[in-house]
């Protein structure tokens, strides 16, 4: 049974929404689950990118960019 969790890369085991370890997911909700799925890969890197940013904007100003 596929519930709403997901691994991310660093192979951690998360739950995209409250409770998802128990909620399962079915032909209803789907659709549900895809949107969370991705947000949740989408954004899982953001930590490293706002350093990155940070690092960039040491060097150069972000105006300039």
């Amino acid at each position: 049974m596929e519930t709403f969790t997901t691994y991310l890369s660093n192979g951690k085991s998360v739950e995209l929404c409250p409770g998802g370890a128990d909620k399962a997911v079915t032909h209803e909700n789907y659709k549900e689950f895809i949107e969370l799925l991705i947000q949740a890969r989408l954004n899982e890197s953001s930590r490293q990118m706002e350093w990155l940013r940070e690092g960039v904007q040491y060097v150069i100003p972000l105006s300039v960019l």
